[in-house]
């Protein structure tokens, strides 16, 4: 898994599959609420009084923010959190589909309501006569519902915002963001009148954030469609061979960009024009400065390290590219770091598996793992369909080079004459590649290579 950022004074620890780190502001946020809170007369020591209602705080929030991680890693999406001032963070993994993130934005409030249900039905069953014990439940009940409470309503980025926005849908951001600033102007007066200055300033707060985020929404808009125009033009530069102007694009983009998503996708492009200028080390670099460090592309980073010859820890990244981006690509690059690994049979179930876009692909894959296992006349077969499926000269290439290491110098030698006839990209690798071994001082080769050119011309 993916780690969080390390910061100098923080306190981290795990608490089963969740990794939690405590900021010192939350500390500075439970003392305030801790003084605030009335301590019921005498029987109280104030010094005990206020480390208790610090505790609960702290118990509290976290039990509200393991209910949003729990059920993130129930979906199959595992998270951290992070506590802070006036509050706490769970960040997943990766992004959440609509629904998922609806039901762990409520899974927090629920989860708080539920241990305050149960502390209450312990204060009415036991009855508690220990002032202290009194009054730490009584914290619990109170803080559990009120904070769940809170977080229901409608007002960004509270989780009740953030489920009315996953019902809403990412296009209708403008309208849920007024929604949370009339709500919350509207929850700020009711707290004034109720005497809850603390929630009322809360509120307003929220409410003016929502606001000013409304009016940027546009301009956001508009900024999104021009970076995302800029980045394809980088993509397609890329594509066509032009790693220079992709890699410049990428840098335009990454000094203008205004959120660090678009930073993200930005580095990302760099990242993929340093491997196409084989320097890996550089397009590491790049993928280390993601913000945060986890955000890098998951098949970015198994492209990356496979460059490095890190083929395990790439394959755990090209495996997880393979669940959040399905594509020939992710499914190649998995396959063949299966192969490094020498696991063959996982690297047949993906081959069988996998929806390969075009007619040759299950050939082809299929071809890549007998080559490994050395059963070359069925490699060969199999690169043979693939070459009737699609005129490809490297696979008739790889053809001859499975003959080749079947023994079988008359099938290599034709097969190479094939891959020439379909415009091998590079001939002159024919007469230094170990996989041709048998044929390649034959006199034939030879000849083929010298005719070549007169054919071309």
């Amino acid at each position: 898994m993916r780690r969080m950022q390390r910061r100098g004074f923080d306190i981290e620890f795990r608490l089963g599959p969740v990794p939690i780190a405590i900021e010192p502001s939350f500390w500075l946020t439970a003392l305030l609420l801790g003084l605030m809170a009335p301590l019921g007369g005498k029987e109280i020591d104030a010094g005990a009084g206020l480390a208790v209602v610090m505790g609960v705080v702290l118990v509290s929030i976290l039990v509200h923010e393991l209910g949003h991680a729990l059920v993130s890693h129930w979906l199959g999406v595992r998270a951290s959190i992070r506590l802070y001032a006036f509050g706490g963070h769970t960040l997943p993994e990766r992004k959440l589909a609509r629904r998922a993130d609806i039901l762990v934005s409520l899974a927090g409030p629920l989860a708080g309501f539920l241990l305050g249900a149960s502390i209450l039905a312990v204060r009415l069953i036991a009855r508690p006569q220990a002032p202290l014990l009194a009054f730490g439940l009584q914290q619990l009940v109170w803080i559990n519902f009120g904070w769940g409470a809170i977080n229901l309503i409608p007002v960004l980025p509270l989780d009740g915002g953030r489920a009315l926005l996953g019902i809403l849908g990412p296009d209708r951001q403008p309208l849920a963001l007024l929604v949370g600033a009339v709500v919350g102007f509207a929850a700020s007066f009711v707290a004034g009148a109720l005497g809850l200055l603390f929630v009322a300033a809360l509120f307003v707060l929220l409410a003016m954030r929502n606001l000013q985020a409304r009016a940027g929404a546009r301009e956001a808009a508009q900024s999104e469609a021009e970076i995302a125009m800029t980045l394809h033009h980088g993509w397609r530069a890329l594509a066509s061979g032009n790693e220079r102007e992709a890699e410049r694009i990428g840098r335009l983009v990454l000094e203008q960009a205004p959120t660090p998503e678009h930073r993200n996708r930005a580095r990302d492009l760099l990242a993929w024009s340093a491997l196409a200028e084989s320097r890996p080390h550089e397009a590491l670099r790049h993928l280390e400065r993601s913000e945060p460090p986890e955000a890098g592309r998951a098949l970015t980073w198994a492209m990356v390290l496979e460059a490095l010859l890190d083929s395990s820890a790439a394959l755990a990244y090209a495996l997880e590219a393979m669940q959040l981006e399905p594509s020939e690509t992710s499914a190649r690059t998995a396959l063949g770091l299966l192969v490094t690994e020498k696991r063959f049979l996982d690297a047949r179930q993906l081959a069988g598996e996998f929806a390969w876009p075009r007619a040759e692909g299950l050939d082809l894959a299929l071809a890549q793992v007998d080559f490994a296992e050395e059963h070359f006349a069925e490699a060969a077969s199999g690169f043979e369909a693939a070459f009737g499926a699609s005129g490809d000269a490297e696979h008739a290439y790889r053809a001859a080079q499975a003959h080749a290491r079947a023994g079988s110098a008359e099938q290599a030698l034709g097969w190479l004459e094939r891959s020439l006839e379909a415009g091998l990209d590079d001939p002159s690798r024919l007469r230094s590649d170990p996989e041709l071994t048998l044929v390649r001082s034959d006199p034939r080769l030879l000849a083929l290579l010298e005719r070549r050119p007169k054919a071309a011309g």
